[in-house]
């Protein structure tokens, strides 16, 4: 028997999944990350576990207003998901290939909305890195006088690097820039001082975090920038003492898939993002 159950806390949640989850904790980093993450505690997200015969074998996260997380699943079990949600509203999904292509259909046909296919990701993890030769500079950590880059880059890189989001407007933006310097998570290639590349780290985990927002100005690139920087802010993320590194990849950019392989990563899962019209 298959059914659907709803904590009302992150720490019930990951009580009773966290095992589940932790088995591929790279892969599922995302919505670890989410349950995690600072902003869970003042933005509850809906935390959804499917159980069979009363044992959590799948499980699913959606912070308010955004995308549906999935971790892997079967279709019954995808389906007992979707008629527990019905009358939710949710702008994507995002998760392994086959099960969020399995849930947009289903909520295709439940909604009336249209699955549009966003992007194919690939998930890669890294453990060692290699570091690339050729670029000089310096890696640090961004400060506040660097916020107006970050926040222009960041705009950039979203616009050519992510599906279109309607709730990431300019102010949102410079929020989550200002914020995510004052931790201390972004971080810069400089040449002669000037800044030339930027990396960010998000969604820590017991034993892993996230590389993202990985982004060179038009001016700047061909010139091995953003290898080093993700080079030397994953083996900051090592030295820190995670085991390792995950890094989302839009599949269809083979400039930066080639990228990532050389300095260490491998691939590990392949995610796919499906908007809702």
């Amino acid at each position: 028997m298959i059914s659907v159950a709803r904590d009302e806390s992150v720490s019930d949640f990951l009580r009773h999944a966290g095992e589940l989850l932790h088995r591929h904790e790279a892969t599922n980093g995302l919505l670890l990350g989410i349950c995690l993450s600072p902003t869970a505690r003042t933005v509850a997200p809906h935390l959804f576990r499917i159980l069979e015969h009363g044992r959590t074998v799948s499980a699913a996260v959606q912070t308010p207003s955004m995308n549906l997380v999935l971790t892997s699943a079967t279709r019954p079990q995808l389906q007992a998901l979707v008629d527990d949600m019905s009358g939710c509203e949710l702008p994507g999904v995002v998760g392994p290939a086959e099960e969020s292509t399995m849930f947009a259909g289903m909520w295709s046909a439940v909604t009336g909305t249209r699955a549009q296919l966003a992007m194919d990701q690939t998930i890669y993890r890294l453990t060692e890195v290699t570091f690339p030769a050729g670029a000089d500079g310096e890696f640090r950590v961004a400060i506040e006088s660097d916020l107006s880059a970050v926040v222009d880059w960041m705009a950039s890189f979203e616009r050519e690097s992510l599906p279109p989001s309607s709730w990431k407007t300019e102010t949102v933006c410079a929020a989550i820039a200002a914020k995510m310097i004052a931790n201390r998570d972004v971080y810069l290639w400089t040449v002669d001082g000037a800044a030339v590349s930027m990396a960010s780290v998000s969604r820590r985990t017991e034993n892993g975090a996230s590389i993202n927002a990985v982004y060179t100005p038009l001016a700047s690139r061909c010139r091995g920038y953003a290898s080093v920087i993700v080079a030397s802010l994953s083996q900051w993320v090592l030295d820190s003492g995670k085991k390792f590194c995950v890094l989302y990849a839009d599949s269809a950019n083979a400039t930066a898939n080639r990228i990532y392989l050389k300095i260490g990563f491998s691939k590990i899962a392949v995610s796919r993002h499906f908007l809702f019209l």
